[in-house]
C-alpha cells in the first residue's frame, strides 16, 4: 500500500485533539544518523507524521494513494508504507546535510 503526504504547518501534538497512533513509532538508522517517523490520528480521521533526522523535522498529512483516510489501515500496514517515506526522505536531508 502506497502514502500519499501533503506537507503541511508543524503541530503541537499536545494540542487540538490528536491521538497517538497505536502503533509504535518508526525508525531507521544508518551508521550516523537516526530517523523516526511519530503517527497521530485526528478526530476526523485523518492522520498526521512527523518525520525527523539530523535535527530537520517535517509534517505531513498522509492518505492513502488514492486520497482515503489511513485511519484504518492495521499497523503493519501503515509501517510498511511509513517507512517506505520515511527512508526516501532520510536520504533527502542526509545528502543535504552532507555537503
Amino acid at each position: 500500500m502506497k502514502l500519499r503526504l501533503q506537507k503541511i504547518p508543524a503541530f503541537d501534538a499536545r494540542r487540538g485533539g490528536l491521538k497517538r497512533s497505536h502503533c509504535a513509532g518508526l525508525d531507521m538508522r544508518d551508521r550516523r544518523h537516526l530517523a523516526s517517523a511519530e503517527v497521530w490520528h485526528t478526530r476526523d480521521q485523518h492522520t498526521l507524521l512527523r518525520f525527523s533526522a539530523c535535527g530537520m523535522r517535517a509534517h505531513f498529512r498522509a492518505t492513502s494513494s488514492r486520497g482515503a483516510s489511513i485511519a484504518g489501515w492495521t499497523c503493519k500496514q501503515l509501517e510498511s508504507a511509513v517507512h517506505e517515506q520515511l527512508a526516501g526522505w532520510f536520504c533527502d536531508v542526509y545528502e543535504e546535510n552532507e555537503d
